[in-house]
């Protein structure tokens, strides 16, 4: 069919729809004669079929589009419907707002990375943290250093057993000092007192209070530091309360600890565990004195020494 000229046939040709339409010779298909020019305005739904592949294009050359299909700014809404969605080959990002799940998440056989994830606290419906009860397993997890220090320190000991015959270090009403324990001058060690014990034989009932000091001057008779072993620490005991004798005094110093001792009972502390003896440092001395009576009492005592 020859192709009239428009300017033979306009305007009239479009009340004659036969003038529209023209036939495909080749393929016998009819086809719209006019092209559409302008923009092209749809008022209302348009309707795909089902299982329709619709794609829509890009028209020209655009040097930014490295896919057919024309890219979508803003936001999209997608109704899924009840067909389950899959995606393969390819990665999905998201990169700003947030991503609301509702219903159930199943089906995760791959890793989640989530080592950029923020603290997620997990809470029931009324706000509280949802209690785990059982076993929870961790794979997977980085290793914990742990540090196991093991007491390497040697072990020393003084005491008053044989000091006296048939009686111990004896005390009265008034505070005196029993005994001290220092690190010997010149020997470079650091040591500590590990444990130490007290005890009377009273056989009626007795009170028994003393205080351990640090750096205390002892006044009156003259003492001598013993040699605990080859520790490098050295011990004094001074002048007690028995019969004629005048015991030393005590002046000044720290006091670090204080106890007391009821009855017959014997005390075993560590509260010194942490006042360090070091050489050229303060001496520790405990001074004691009976507090329910003006009556003389003998008492016993036992000091381990950590270097």
């Amino acid at each position: 069919m020859a192709t009239p000229d428009p300017t033979q046939v306009a305007p009239w040709y479009l009340r004659n729809i036969t003038q529209a339409l023209a036939l495909d010779e080749v393929s016998g298909n009819v086809y719209m004669r006019t092209g559409i020019t302008g923009n092209i305005i749809i008022t209302g739904n348009v309707t795909v079929p089902a299982e329709t592949d619709a794609h829509i294009t890009a028209v020209g050359t655009l040097a930014n589009i490295t896919t057919p299909y024309l890219p979508v700014g803003g936001n999209v809404t997608v109704f899924q419907g009840n067909i389950p969605w899959t995606v393969s080959n390819t990665n999905v990002a998201i990169t700003s707002g947030n991503v609301g799940i509702v219903g159930n998440i199943a089906g995760i056989t791959s890793n989640i990375n989530i080592g950029t994830m923020p603290e997620v606290e997990i809470k029931n419906d009324a706000g509280n943290a949802v209690p785990i009860s059982g076993n929870v397993n961790i794979t997977n997890i980085t290793a914990i250093p742990v540090v196991v220090t093991t007491n390497t320190a040697t072990f020393y000991q003084f005491n008053n057993f044989g000091l006296n015959t048939n009686r111990g270090w004896t005390m009265s009403n008034s505070q005196i000092p029993m005994f001290a324990v220092r690190v010997k001058p010149g020997s470079g060690v650091t040591g500590r007192i590990g444990e130490y014990e007290i005890g009377n034989n009273n056989a009626n009932q007795s009170t028994i209070g003393y205080v351990w000091f640090q750096g205390a001057t002892i006044t009156g008779a003259a003492y001598s530091w013993v040699d605990i072993g080859s520790s490098g620490l050295q011990y004094a005991i001074f002048t007690d309360d028995y019969g004629s004798n005048t015991p030393n005094g005590i002046t000044g110093g720290t006091s670090r600890h204080s106890g007391i001792i009821i009855g017959k009972n014997s005390n075993s502390e560590v509260e010194l565990a942490e006042v360090p003896l070091t050489d050229g440092g303060p001496a520790l001395t405990i001074a004691v004195q009976r507090l329910d009576s003006a009556t003389k009492l003998d008492i016993w005592f036992a000091v381990t020494i950590e270097v």
